[in-house]
Formats: C-alpha cells, structure tokens, sequence
C-alpha cells in the first residue's frame, strides 16, 4: 500500500458542482496558493509520514477540446508553485503523483518533477516521449 492524504489544489479549481450557489461546501481538497504556501502544505501532510504527495494539475471543469482533438485547460499552479510542491515532498522523502487530465495540466507537472501522473488521458505524443525518456522522474 502507498499511503497519500488528501489531494492538494489552488483556490477555486477544485469546486463542487450541482448544488445551491448560495450554500457553502468544504472544497474536499487541501488548497494552497503561492510558492510558501505549497511548501506549508506538503509539511503539514508530511507530519502524518505520507508516501505520496496527491495534486490536481488542471482545472477540470474548464476544459476545451483543442482544434487537433486533445483536452486542454488551466494548470492549477505557476511552475513555480509546482516545483515547490514537488521539492518539499522529495526533500521529505515522499514522492508526488498529479491528477491531470489535460495536455497542458500533464506538462506543468512533468515540468515541475512529478514522480507520477495519474489519468493522463490527453496527452500529445511529444510529452509522452519525455515523460518515458530517461531524464524524466515519471512512474520512478
């Protein structure tokens, strides 16, 4: 078994949908915004002695079919947001798996060195090609 806690996203990509607008819902994620408050968060999950590192990297909701037929959205992070997560849980011995269901969400995170990326169901050939080349810290 490989232990993960909860998934980790930014503000206001992680909604739940098909309810009141004018009730409030927790988000079912750990969200963080900003390089410090990333690393905060991995922390904070790391006192628990998680093996994994769960992020979502792409806005699911938004998301369009592009003019070639791939799926594409917003990534849920900047780089730099990204590589902090990615940087705090290895230097913690935990690895990061992301949720990205996008070509440009699987790119942002293979960018920052996930370890893993989950669904991955639209990406473009070329990333595919890095993700499995031998510099890359994908499926390690």
């Amino acid at each position: 078994m490989h232990v993960a806690g909860p998934a980790m996203s930014s503000t206001g990509t992680y909604s739940v949908s098909g309810w009141r607008d004018d009730w409030k819902y927790p988000s079912g994620v750990i969200v963080a915004d900003g390089v410090e408050a990333c690393r905060k968060a991995v922390r904070e999950q790391m006192a628990y002695k998680l093996e994994w590192i769960k992020v979502y990297a792409n806005d699911g909701p938004g998301q369009r079919l592009t003019d070639d037929g791939y799926i594409d959205s917003a990534p849920n992070w900047t780089l730099d947001e990204f590589r902090a997560i990615v940087d705090e849980a290895h230097s913690r011995g935990a690895r990061v798996a992301s949720h990205a269901t996008s070509d440009s969400g699987a790119a942002m995170a293979v960018d920052a060195g996930v370890d893993s990326i989950e669904h991955g169901f639209s990406v473009r050939p070329e990333l595919a090609e890095r993700m499995a080349g031998p510099a890359s810290t994908c499926a390690r």
